[in-house]
């Protein structure tokens, strides 16, 4: 004897609306049945259902555009400057004054990293 039994479910989804969508699965965990009498038998199921639910809303995020000039002085100067040393210059403090590295003040100017400035050096600088 073979006998087919009617089973329907509804799950509701709270943040549900007319233009989201969902993507759900199923799985039995748990299928068992019980012998209730000659006459009956009781057949149980454990479900899982996952459901993920998405959409799409549009925000303004950017209200007012507008340009503003820099006031920062290193877009005034130039892209390339002849330094002259003085007495007491390091190659730390003119990297930071022209806000480059010192191994690109080095590099172009065929220095040695550990090399003392003397006054009067002409050093090409490149930001």
């Amino acid at each position: 004897m073979n006998k087919e039994v009617p089973f329907r479910g509804a799950m509701e989804i709270p943040m549900g609306r007319g233009d989201t969508k969902a993507n759900s699965e199923i799985a039995i965990k748990e299928l068992w049945f019980d012998r209730i009498n000659a006459k009956q038998i009781e057949v149980n199921a454990n479900l899982f259902i996952s459901s993920s639910v998405y959409g799409q809303d549009k925000y303004e995020v950017i209200q007012n555009v507008c340009f503003v000039e820099a006031k920062d002085e290193a877009g005034r100067k130039p892209g390339m400057v002849v330094y002259i040393t003085k007495n007491g210059d390091t190659l730390w403090n003119i990297a930071k004054k022209y806000r480059t590295t010192m191994e690109m003040i080095t590099e172009i100017n065929e220095l040695a990293a550990d090399q003392t400035l003397q006054p009067g050096l002409k050093l090409l600088i490149v930001k």
